[in-house]
């Protein structure tokens, strides 16, 4: 474990080596600054849509979007088991099917 498991993770397609600075799309950008409210200088995690992933810390926030440096790669989240819970209520007067 490197620390950054627990680090909000963002998707930068275009995120690829250290050191690079990325510019996230419309909807990533104003959710990190909008919605999450995260700062200049918050630590978050990025990844690529194909298995890679990086840390990094939010570098510049502004009209052209939210800029995140690269400081280190990082190993893919290990998927976890998903669990479905389904909930229902038969129509009044009718009886639950028997599965």
């Amino acid at each position: 474990m490197d620390g950054t498991e627990s680090l909000r993770r963002f998707l930068a397609p275009d995120a690829g080596r250290v050191g690079q600075v990325v510019t996230l799309g419309a909807e990533q950008s104003r959710h990190l600054s909008t919605v999450l409210r995260v700062g200049v200088g918050a630590r978050v995690r990025l990844f690529d849509g194909r298995g890679a992933e990086f840390a990094g810390h939010v570098e510049r926030i502004g009209p052209a979007g939210v800029q995140v440096r690269v400081d280190q790669a990082c190993a893919p989240r290990a998927g976890g088991e998903a669990v479905l819970t389904l909930a229902f209520a038969p129509p009044p007067g009718q009886r639950a099917p028997r599965w």
